[in-house]
C-alpha cells in the first residue's frame, strides 16, 4: 500500500537531520554508499531543475514506525537527498552558484578598478566562512559580520570602503534570492507493505534507475536471512567502518538499526563487506577493486559458479556449524597462493572485470583442491601460470559467458596439462597477428611470455635488476626505418628479451648494439635464448645498411620459435 505526501524541501532537510519533532529519516542499512554515477553535473543538473520548478521524480520512503516520532527509511531518492542536503550545507560549490558569485565578483571589481585586492576581498567574502551555510545565508547571519568584511579593507578613503561594502551586501541579499529553493514541494511516496516485501521494492525501484551493482541487490535480497555473529575482531571494525563511510558520504543522516551493529548482531553481507576491508588491508591488490570481488571470489568457493544467490544459504551452514575460521583459514592461504602467480604476470593490465574473474578463478581452484595443491604448490603455481597464458592465447576472458567460470571450476581446467600442439598453434597464431599488426607497444602477451621465462631462469623473487629490454635498439630500428621508408616491428615478441642491470646500467645503449660480440654462449642464451649465426648475421646486416624488411621478419619468427621451445622445455611439465 502507497499513500502520497508533498514536503516542503525544508521540511525533508529537518526530519533528514533530525531536526524535526514528529519526523525521522534514516538509511536502512541494505543502502549502498554515494553512487559514483552522482558527477558533479548531475548534481548541477538536479539543482538546476529544482530552481526551475521542474519534477524531480519522487522519493520514496518506507514508514517503520506510526507513533511520534514516525519513523522512515529511505527506500529510493537517497543520492536525491543527499545532493540536496550538500547544496544546503555548501550551496557556494555547486557550479552554477559559483557562476553566479564570479559574475557577481566580475561588475564589483569593474566598477571600482582603483582597488587591486577587491577580487581577493571578494572571492573570501562569497564563501561558507563568512555567509554560512543555506539556512544562514537565508536568515541573513552574513550581516553579523559586516565589521569583518570592512576590516579586509585596508588603507582604502572610509568613503570609499561604505560604498563598496554596501553594494556587496547588496549583492549578498541577491545572491540568497538566487539560491533560494525553500519553496520547492517533492512528492513523497510513503510505503506501508509488509516488511517481507521491503527488499523486492527496493531492488525494483533502484534497478530502474541508476545502474546497480549486483552485490548491492544482494544487500537488499540477504536481510531476509538470519543474522550472524562474528567472532574476527578486525572484521567487525571493518564493518563499523563501511558503515561510518556510508553515513559520511550520505551527509551525516542516520543508519537505521545500528543497535544491531552494536550488539554484534550482521547479516551475511555485511560480513562480505567487512571481510573486503579485512583483504583491503592485508592485501594492496584487493584494494583496486570495489566488493564485487570478496562476493564473487566466495561465490567461486562455495559453488563453483560464481553465482551470488547460492552464497547465503551456504555461508549460513559455515556460521551455524561453526566453520568460519577454517573457511577464512582456506580462503587466505588460497590467495597468497593466487598472489604468487598474478603479481608476477602483469595482471593490472587487464580490465577490472577481467581481474575478478581471473583472481576468483584461481582462488577458488585452490580453496577447492587445497590438499592436492599443497602436496606439490611448485608444480601447481607453474601449471597455472601457463593456463593463465594459455587463456590469453585463447581469449577465454574476451567475452565471458555464464557458463565459463563454472566451466573451468568443474572440469578442473586449471589442474590439467596443457596440450603442446595446441598451444603451439595458438601461440604462433599471436606471433604472425603481431607480425601483421606491427604494435607500438610491447603486447601483454609477450610481457606475460617473458616473465614466465625470467621466472625460471632468475626466480621469481630474485629479478628485480631484470627488464625488458629490445635485442635491436629501437633508436637504431627507427633510423633505419626512417632512411628506408619501411615499417618493421619492433616491439615484437622476437625483438624483446631481458637485461639485467649489470649489462645495462645507463640504459644509453642496446643489448645487440654494443655487448653481443663481447658476451659468451652462455651468457647470450641466458639472456636472449639464442646462440646461432642467424642473429649474428641480422646484427652484421643491419650495421651496415644491407637489412631488409623481410630480414627483420624472418628473424623475428625465427626468434620467436625459440622463445616458444625455451618456454616449453621450462615448463615442459605443465605439457603433455
Amino acid at each position: 500500500m502507497v499513500e502520497i505526501e508533498k514536503w516542503y524541501i525544508d521540511e525533508l532537510i529537518k526530519v533528514c537531520l533530525s531536526q524535526c519533532d514528529d519526523r525521522v529519516i534514516e538509511i536502512p542499512r541494505f543502502q549502498r554508499k554515494r553512487s559514483d554515477e552522482w558527477t558533479t553535473k548531475r548534481e548541477k543538473q538536479l539543482i538546476k531543475s529544482i530552481k526551475q520548478k521542474f519534477p524531480i521524480g519522487s522519493l520514496t520512503l518506507y514508514r517503520i514506525t506510526y507513533q511520534k516520532p514516525v519513523k522512515y527509511i529511505i527506500i529510493d531518492g537517497l543520492q536525491r537527498i543527499i545532493t540536496i542536503l550538500k547544496y544546503y550545507d555548501n550551496p557556494y560549490e555547486f557550479k552554477n552558484i559559483d557562476k553566479k558569485i564570479q559574475e557577481i565578483i566580475k561588475n564589483i571589481c569593474e566598477e571600482n578598478e582603483q582597488i587591486e585586492e577587491l577580487n581577493k576581498i571578494c572571492s573570501k567574502w562569497f564563501t561558507k566562512k563568512y555567509l554560512g551555510n543555506y539556512y544562514e545565508l537565508k536568515e541573513y547571519n552574513y550581516v553579523n559580520k559586516q565589521n569583518e568584511l570592512i576590516s579586509m579593507f585596508n588603507n582604502i578613503e572610509q568613503e570609499i570602503t561604505n560604498t563598496i561594502v554596501e553594494k556587496i551586501i547588496n549583492d549578498t541579499k541577491n545572491l540568497k534570492e538566487f539560491i533560494n529553493i525553500s519553496d520547492y514541494q517533492l512528492a513523497i511516496m510513503i510505503c506501508t507493505c509488509n516488511e517481507e516485501h521491503l527488499f523486492k521494492i527496493f531492488e525494483r525501484l533502484n534497478t530502474a534507475s541508476a545502474h546497480l551493482k549486483e552485490y548491492e541487490i544482494c544487500a537488499a535480497r540477504w536481510n531476509q536471512y538470519d543474522y550472524i555473529n562474528i567472532d574476527n575482531k578486525t572484521i567487525t571494525e571493518e564493518i563499523n567502518k563501511y558503515y561510518l563511510s556510508l553515513k559520511k558520504s550520505s551527509q551525516e543522516i542516520s543508519i537505521f538499526n545500528d543497535m544491531h551493529i552494536i550488539e554484534n548482531k550482521h547479516n551475511l553481507c555485511e560480513y562480505l563487506f567487512g571481510l573486503k576491508g579485512y583483504l583491503d588491508n592485508k592485501y594492496e591488490i584487493f584494494k583496486n577493486f570495489d566488493m564485487n570481488l570478496i562476493f564473487k571470489i566466495i561465490g567461486c568457493c562455495l559453488n563453483k559458479k560464481g553465482s551470488y544467490s547460492a552464497i547465503p544459504e551456504s555461508l549460513l551452514i559455515i556460521f551455524k556449524n561453526d566453520k568460519i575460521k577454517e573457511l577464512e583459514s582456506k580462503l587466505f592461504e588460497s590467495i597468497d597462493f593466487t598472489l604468487k602467480i598474478v603479481e608476477n604476470l602483469f595482471i593490472k593490465k587487464n580490465s577490472k572485470t577481467t581481474q575478478i574473474h581471473i583472481l576468483s578463478c584461481i582462488i577458488s581452484t585452490y580453496y577447492n583442491n587445497y590438499n592436492q595443491i599443497n602436496r606439490n604448490q611448485e608444480y601447481y603455481i607453474d601449471l597455472i601460470s601457463i593456463h593463465y597464458l594459455n587463456d590469453k592465447l585463447i581469449k577465454r576472458w574476451t567475452r565471458v559467458l555464464s557458463n565459463t567460470i563454472p566451466n573451468i571450476l568443474n572440469d578442473f581446467i586449471y589442474l590439467e596439462k596443457i596440450n603442446t600442439e595446441t598451444f603451439k598453434r595458438y601461440f604462433k597464431m599471436h606471433i604472425n597477428l603481431s607480425l601483421k599488426k606491427s604494435p607500438k607497444q610491447i603486447d601483454l602477451i609477450d610481457k606475460i611470455i617473458l616473465s614466465l621465462i625470467k621466472n625460471k631462469i632468475f626466480g621469481i623473487n630474485n629479478n628485480d635488476t631484470i627488464k625488458i629490454e629490445h635485442i635491436i635498439s629501437k633508436p637504431m630500428l627507427i633510423k633505419y626505418q626512417s632512411i628506408n621508408q619501411l615499417n618493421i616491428p619492433m616491439n615484437c615478441l622476437g625483438n624483446l628479451c631481458y637485461l639485467d642491470s649489470y649489462f645495462d646500467k645507463q640504459k644509453k645503449t642496446r643489448f645487440i648494439d654494443s655487448k653481443y660480440n663481447s658476451l659468451n654462449n652462455d651468457i647470450i642464451d641466458k639472456y636472449i635464448f639464442v646462440q646461432d649465426s642467424k642473429f649474428e648475421i641480422i646484427n652484421n646486416n643491419l650495421k651496415n645498411r644491407i637489412f631488409s624488411e623481410s630480414d627483420f621478419s624472418t628473424h623475428l619468427n625465427h626468434r620467436s620459435i625459440i622463445i616458444l621451445n625455451k618456454l616449453i622445455n621450462l615448463y615442459h611439465n605443465c605439457f603433455e
